[in-house]
């Protein structure tokens, strides 16, 4: 994301309330990271960036051609590399740093963040999202330190093509009757009605990848380079100024107010605060001091446009790293000092780190090659340091899967004093429970390949156990809530003769429940239903056990609430005629933290990082709701092993019990076999029991 002005040959005149138009764009993205509730609709601040990108770039292309018939390329890529990778590297340095400390960043994420910073080193961490989106498992699955980066990919991309299209389309016109702008409008409102409808299907088709991909944002740019080819759309007037202001600044008030995750964006969306945007750029310099443009020129915009770039950079970063400091809290008070030392940062680096080498002699004196050597060294070596600094945690990370490996065939390793496995309990342990908060990420299930991601519509199912064709079938069916039992349950059909079969798809609970039209793959989740239906026509399990996120985010239509609407779709899915006659174990849900406890756990004893009950567990519960007055269905409730009458933890009898916010470790789920199968014993047929 380009955020402060360009050289001044970039532009004949400085236009003071694109400073101010930056201001507002950064401060509604930091707001909605650090209070999303607030300003559920901050992230569009992102889209404000693009459309001032495309104004500003398509303004000092438009001007160079016409002043001498091309575009000198390689000098123009040079003032994007000296302008944008200073700051941008030194960041990555610092997530470097950050993710191969143990004490500040979790072992397990490891991978996953140092692919996602050579990914945004290479400006294409906006295509990795993409490609991960539809897996479950995907590095998307969890936030990382470079995620941000995103929109800073985009914008590369744009950079390095769109003047190449441009050249294209004046090339083209001069063929035709020999007119440069015609031309360059042509190419621009080409791309961009191509790009619109592109942003619009994919949107609602996939809309998780939608919002990262590069061909659903290209539009944004064009708008603002409409603005760049065509004088005559600019506000001059006192009154045109005037409204033009003032409806911009509105409209950006209502997307950041009223947009939401429950809307697909980009899509017709993003059309709000694209337009809003582009009123507000449109407007000519000058006017009353009134005037909507010279309230955001002033003083406090100005600076906060002037170092918004390194402030969008620096943000996210110092966001995902305090949760791990022994002290913080997250109240309101340390959020504060959170954002103000960002600024102070992000001022820092903006004065001694982007200022001078963007103007340093030495690169700009000589020609553009050397820059874009110096550039793509610096790169290199980003990624050298990253991978190398990883490469010291190596040891430990294979050792911790090793460990994790004899603790999950031995759930009761590091559990004893007189334990002798003392290195692996070393690697396990940490502050008397186990696993280790840095690696219980990679405590997951061993059976990915059982669980259907976002984007499978066709049940995949897997079967453990007795091979007798005579064994009771226990089916496992659910969402990945339902699949973090799938090792114990096969373990217990193992020792108890079944045959377990397992139907699972992330993010899909068995329901007939529909989706909110804010989730990703809400229209394959309904395929995958119908699917499964016609599966269970043909196949007859002697029990069902099943499980499901409680904090599924179910559509509202026709129902009072999410949790009316989530009982009316198990019980939907218990009473179809499929399995109407076969008993169902309805497991509860775990208790869900807000955020990842493993951080917490990092520096902080287990005290420190309970929740309260109240907080972590939905009341009344749907499962336990839609399973009254259904003798059919017994209910395991394993609330009470977590948590007490206050509050909930993330560890219990000495086990760390959570992967993540919500999902169990495969360790700690073992320890409720006893559980599991004497739920199931009481559920299965007398017939079935006999065998």
């Amino acid at each position: 994301m380009s955020t402060s002005s360009p050289p001044r040959t970039d532009q004949p005149s400085f236009v003071p309330h694109i400073q101010g138009l930056r201001a507002i764009a950064v401060l509604g993205v930091v707001a909605f990271h650090l209070w999303p509730s607030a300003l559920p609709g901050g992230f569009v601040g992102v889209d404000v960036f693009f459309v001032i990108s495309g104004f500003l770039i398509t303004g000092h292309l438009r001007r160079e051609l016409l002043a001498t018939g091309t575009v000198r390329l390689a000098a123009f890529w040079a003032r994007r590399v000296r302008r944008l990778l200073p700051a941008a590297l030194l960041v990555l340095g610092f997530c470097a740093v950050v993710i191969s400390s143990p004490s500040l960043a979790l072992l397990s994420a490891l991978p996953a963040r140092v692919k996602e910073i050579v990914a945004a080193t290479s400006y294409v961490a906006n295509w990795q999202l993409v490609a991960t989106s539809a897996n479950y498992f995907g590095d998307s699955n969890s936030p990382t330190f470079a995620r941000h980066y995103w929109s800073l990919s985009t914008e590369e991309q744009f950079y390095v093509v769109w003047p190449l299209a441009l050249l294209a389309g004046v090339a083209f016109a001069r063929r035709l009757h020999g007119r440069s702008p015609a031309g360059m409008l042509g190419a621009v409102l080409l791309i961009s009605l191509t790009s619109f409808g592109a942003s619009v299907w994919f949107t609602e088709v996939n809309p998780a990848a939608a919002y990262f991909a590069t061909f659903t944002r290209v539009w944004e740019f064009g708008a603002g380079a409409m603005l760049a080819l065509v004088p005559r759309l600019r506000a001059r007037g006192s009154s045109s100024r005037m409204i033009c202001g003032w409806l911009g600044l509105a409209g950006l008030a209502v997307s950041f107010t009223m947009m939401s995750d429950a809307v697909h964006f980009p899509g017709y969306a993003a059309l709000l605060p694209v337009a809003s945007t582009a009123l507000i750029l449109a407007v000519t310099t000058g006017g009353s001091w009134w005037f909507p443009t010279r309230l955001i020129s002033l003083q406090p915009f100005a600076f906060v446009g002037q170092i918004s770039y390194s402030l969008y950079l620096w943000h996210w970063p110092l966001i995902l790293l305090v949760p791990a400091l022994p002290w913080w809290s997250g109240d309101i008070a340390q959020t504060t000092a959170l954002l103000l030392v960002t600024v102070i940062l992000s001022w820092l680096t903006q004065r001694f780190v982007e200022d001078p080498l963007r103007s340093w002699p030495w690169l700009v004196r000589a020609r553009p090659r050397r820059t874009l050597a110096v550039g793509g060294l610096a790169m290199a070596a980003v990624v050298v340091l990253t991978i190398g600094l990883a490469a010291t945690n190596l040891p430990h990370y294979l050792s911790a899967r090793s460990a994790l490996a004899n603790l999950r065939a031995d759930p009761t390793m590091c559990s004893t004093p007189s334990n002798e496995s003392v290195d692996a309990c070393s690697a396990l342990s940490s502050d008397g429970f186990a696993p280790a908060a840095s690696i219980a990420g990679m405590d997951a299930p061993d059976s990915p390949e059982c669980l259907a991601q976002f984007d499978d519509a066709e049940p995949r199912t897997c079967t453990f156990g007795s091979d007798d064709p005579a064994a009771p079938v226990v089916l496992l069916i659910g969402d990945s809530h339902a699949f973090q039992y799938i090792d114990v349950l096969a373990d217990i059909a193992d020792r108890e003769g079944w045959r377990l079969t397992t139907a699972l798809k992330g993010g899909c609970p068995w329901s007939t429940a529909k989706l909110g039209p804010e989730v990703p793959f809400a229209r394959v989740c309904d395929q995958w239903r119908e699917n499964l239906s016609s599966w269970l026509l043909t196949h007859t399990p002697a029990v069902i056990v099943t499980s499901a996120y409680s904090g599924t985010q179910y559509s509202v239509a026709g129902y009072p609430s999410r949790t009316d609407a989530a009982v009316a779709g198990f019980a939907g899915a218990w009473d179809s005629p499929s399995v109407a006659a076969i008993p169902i174990v309805a497991v509860v849900d775990n208790p869900a933290f807000p955020t990842n406890p493993n951080l917490c756990l990092l520096n902080r004893t287990v005290s420190n990082c309970v929740v309260s009950r109240e907080n972590a567990v939905p009341a009344p519960d749907p499962l336990t709701r839609a399973a009254e007055a259904r003798p059919s269905v017994h209910v395991l409730d394993n609330t009470d092993v977590f948590c007490d009458d206050a509050v909930c933890s993330p560890v219990v009898d000495n086990r760390n019990a959570y992967r993540d916010p919500n999902h169990l470790t495969a360790s700690f789920a073992a320890s409720l076999g006893s559980r599991l199968t004497l739920a199931i014993q009481r559920a299965l047929p007398t017939r079935a029991k006999d065998r």
